[in-house]
């Protein structure tokens, strides 16, 4: 999904590298230059490119879980012990923290009013204490593939926007025909 937005939205990939410009990263001479956590924690850009990315396409389309108590959802008694079934794109759709949803817009999360009234409105990993466990990691290999292919590839979809489809994950059904080449390193 990375790849799909930021070769259809060329202006974003221009931030990404902008950014790591800023941080010396995209210089030739710092090529081999080791990246730390602390380096990669301010790469804010590229971590609000990576939150919209999730937000559109989320990893997993839902979730189970088991009712614990009895309740009622717009009229809709669902009784304790049920499974349900929460779907995280729907979550997204609805959700009226996000305008112009349908928009790839990654500095819509540069503001902190998004981190503070967002608890259940963003869920790509899920939410509560079932969240995966595996989300930080997630997060932090998402950051170093953004930074790594900003670096080193331009890249063109062979087709345009990809049709994509859910099975169990999201995934483009004609299987996103891409050409890469090398950068130039020129911003």
């Amino acid at each position: 999904s990375l790849v799909t937005y930021l070769g259809l939205h060329q202006d974003v990939l221009q931030k990404v590298r902008k950014e790591l410009q800023s941080q010396e990263l995209l210089c030739s001479n710092n090529q081999d230059r080791l990246v730390d956590l602390d380096i990669l924690g301010r790469l804010k850009y590229i971590a609000c490119v990576i939150k919209e990315t999730l937000r559109l396409s989320p990893p997993v389309p839902g979730g189970f879980r088991v009712a614990l108590k009895t309740f009622e959802i717009h009229g809709y008694q669902i009784p304790k012990g049920w499974n349900v079934l929460y779907s995280i794109c729907d979550t997204h759709d609805v959700a009226e923290i996000f305008t112009d949803k349908e928009e790839f817009n990654p500095d819509r999360f540069m503001s902190s009013y998004l981190e503070d009234f967002s608890r259940f409105q963003y869920i790509p990993f899920g939410g509560g204490a079932r969240t995966c466990v595996g989300k930080e990691f997630a997060n932090l290999v998402l950051k170093i593939f953004t930074m790594e292919i900003a670096k080193g590839c331009d890249w063109q979809l062979l087709n345009g926007p990809p049709t994509m489809k859910t099975s169990p994950t999201v995934y483009p059904v004609d299987n996103l025909p891409t050409k890469f080449t090398l950068f130039n390193g020129k911003v």
